[in-house]
């Protein structure tokens, strides 16, 4: 917070600077929905196989969900950015 307040020390710019990152936000989430719907479509291009969930309860009870965390605890999803390894799909 004191690097915050040390660059902008004008209450003004910051207020202002303030309300419109608040704009943003809310046309970000206005427009929510319809980016839902682009990244499924760029994703779906890629060979992704998208699965939608109306609550988190409901994400969680999703079979694929199980799948990837029972990877995960076997240590089987590495990524190692260094080297540029990915992990293999999980098909």
């Amino acid at each position: 917070m004191t690097k915050r307040k040390a660059v902008l020390t004008d209450e003004e710019e910051l207020q202002s600077l303030r309300d419109l990152c608040e704009h943003v936000r809310q046309r970000s989430l206005s427009k929510l929905p319809a980016l839902l719907e682009q990244l499924e479509e760029n994703l779906t291009k890629l060979g992704v196989k998208v699965h939608w969930a109306e609550t988190p309860a409901e994400a969680c009870n999703h079979p694929r969900h199980h799948y990837c965390q029972k990877r995960q605890a076997d240590g089987q999803r590495q990524i190692d950015g260094q080297r540029g390894n990915r992990a293999k799909p999980l098909s």
